[in-house]
């Protein structure tokens, strides 16, 4: 299988993880965010490059999420959809902030060794 398809997939199924645990445990959408966003970072951390393969699964996680909200709930997409949104731009956000860091810390420790020794 094509590693981007599975990295796709992969954060598909777990921004749709994360949804569904928020739903049922969370109980402000802040925690909510916070799950999404550990969620971007971790994935963000472990696939440093590709990173538009996993905005696009989460994107797929999401509308997977808010369909199966639509069916079962109708109307309550028009609440819960702006805190998946939300969740989505964090869980973006966390992953190429991770992404940064994992590329750029190890060249600033490097640099700054230099410049003390």
């Amino acid at each position: 299988m094509n590693p981007n398809v599975q990295r796709m997939a992969l954060a598909g199924v777990c921004l749709f993880m994360m949804a569904q645990l928020g739903a049922q445990f969370a109980e402000s959408p802040l925690q909510l965010l916070i799950g999404f966003g550990a969620v971007g970072a971790v994935l963000g951390f472990l696939f440093r490059s590709g990173h538009r393969y996993l905005i696009s699964g989460y994107a797929i996680g999401l509308v997977a999420m808010m369909f199966m909200d639509f069916i079962i709930g109708g109307a309550l997409v028009k609440l819960t959809g702006p805190v998946y949104v939300a969740g989505y731009l964090f869980a973006s956000a966390a992953g190429l902030t991770a992404r940064f860091v994992c590329f750029q810390l190890p060249a600033y420790w490097a640099a700054r060794r230099s410049r003390t020794s």
